[in-house]
């Protein structure tokens, strides 16, 4: 794991096309935000956990899955 230091308005590159930066630090809330291709799905840990469950206890087929992470990316927008 790389671990960087940033102030907010501070970024990073990730592959040349993904820049983070650290919007604002509060107390123990750090905002940060994703500058990324709309083909790249960005999403947090707890969704992607409960996905890796969710086809722990069912049978999804690919295209399923590909739908639900659809759903749940536009989920993440609205929030």
């Amino acid at each position: 794991m790389l671990v960087i230091s940033r102030k907010a308005g501070q970024s990073f590159v990730i592959s040349d096309n993904i820049v983070v930066t650290v919007v604002s630090i509060d107390k123990d809330v750090v905002k940060i935000g994703i500058d990324a291709a709309k083909d790249i799905k960005v999403l947090r840990s707890e969704l992607l956990d409960k996905i890796k469950d969710s086809m722990k206890n069912s049978v999804f087929k690919e295209k399923d899955m590909n739908s639900l992470l659809k759903v749940l990316k536009d989920e993440n927008k609205k929030l």
